[in-house]
């Protein structure tokens, strides 16, 4: 059996019989081996700047999803409302309602004045006496003076979502859209 290779140089190809060469094939093999180290080394390092700025991507996605959820967390949710909620005090809710307000419940969608609103919300609360209410969510919308809330509201077998959006008037929060939805 007779080993050759061909080896391409700037305009001629040379046959070499490497089993008559041996010392030629031993540094093929040894220049081959260099390349194919230096080859992977410049791999390696590819792979290392695309592993460095992948980790730099997690970690810009780990700070801004901590920032936004430090951001929701500085919004407070009113004990009032909370109490309001909790124990299905129309009354007690309506006083942080805006003059006029989008107001959604399962039987009825509007824009109602602060005093309709109430009347449907003791309506509401009549048919449906507040169990529990958890907020599960809190934070600010695109615009920097609304925040919102989204909580769940227990009324014996029925789950109702709260959802909520807030506009700062006179220093104050005040309510300006309020749905309450059947889960």
């Amino acid at each position: 059996m007779v080993f050759s290779k061909w080896i391409y140089t700037e305009n001629k190809t040379i046959v070499i019989h490497l089993h008559e060469h041996p010392m030629i094939l031993h540094k093929i093999l040894t220049l081959r081996h260099k390349h194919r180290l230096q080859s992977m080394k410049s791999q390696s390092s590819k792979m290392n700047v695309s592993n460095i700025f992948c980790l730099f991507g997690i970690i810009l996605i780990c700070l801004s999803t901590s920032l936004l959820s430090a951001q929701e967390l500085q919004i407070d949710f009113p004990a009032s409302l909370r109490v309001g909620f909790e124990k299905g005090d129309a009354t007690k809710i309506a006083s942080s309602f805006q003059e006029s307000l989008s107001f959604e419940l399962p039987q009825q969608t509007g824009i109602y004045s602060k005093f309709q609103a109430e009347e449907l919300l003791a309506d509401f609360f009549k048919k449906n006496p507040a169990d529990t209410f958890i907020v599960q969510r809190n934070g600010k919308t695109g615009s920097a003076e609304n925040v919102f809330t989204i909580g769940e509201l227990v009324s014996g077998q029925l789950h109702f979502r709260v959802y909520m959006v807030r506009s700062i008037i006179n220093n104050q929060y005040l309510i300006h859209s309020l749905s309450i939805t059947k889960i």
